[in-house]
């Protein structure tokens, strides 16, 4: 399933926008999400759409919307990511590559995903391989016709 298929998503007219309070000090602006983005990538990718997508989980809403650069890389994918990852993390976003009807897709996801790493023993993979050819070999004899050693068939009460 491919993101534009997971999320619902709004038209660029309705970015969410955020309020600025009103203050009597000098106008601060702050940026629209998409145009900060825009602009980071501007040397790497050429931006000709941008959207937001909010994906509830279990009646939740996420306040920060996923946001969705649609256009075309400078350059391959392979020698681009590792900049526009570099770029989005300073900003707060982790970075994904997608390719859509003929377009290249960049989505902005809110938050730093870090890699989970698990390096389990290495006699739980032993055992795996043990119970894996165990029970290979006993699906194969059951198949076969064989009779299995009694410890492996069912227990029968006497009656």
């Amino acid at each position: 399933m491919s993101l534009y298929e997971s999320l619902p998503f709004s038209s660029p007219d309705h970015l969410a926008r955020r309020a600025i309070p009103f203050s009597t000090g000098p106008a601060e602006v702050e940026a629209d999400p998409a145009e900060r983005l825009s602009d980071a990538l501007a040397d790497v990718f050429i931006v000709r759409k941008t959207e937001s997508a909010v994906r509830s989980r279990a009646g939740r809403r996420v306040h920060e919307p996923a946001i969705i650069l649609s256009g075309q890389l400078i350059g391959t994918a392979e020698a681009i990511y590792p900049t526009i990852a570099e770029r989005l993390r300073g900003l707060g976003y982790t970075a994904m590559l997608e390719r859509y009807k003929g377009e290249d897709v960049v989505v902005a996801v809110p938050g730093i995903m870090l890699e989970r790493t698990f390096n389990p023993p290495w006699w739980v993979h032993l055992v795996l391989l043990l119970v894996t050819i165990v029970s290979t070999v006993l699906a194969g004899e059951e198949f076969g016709g064989y009779i299995s050693p009694t410890i492996f068939n069912p227990v029968r009460c006497c009656g």
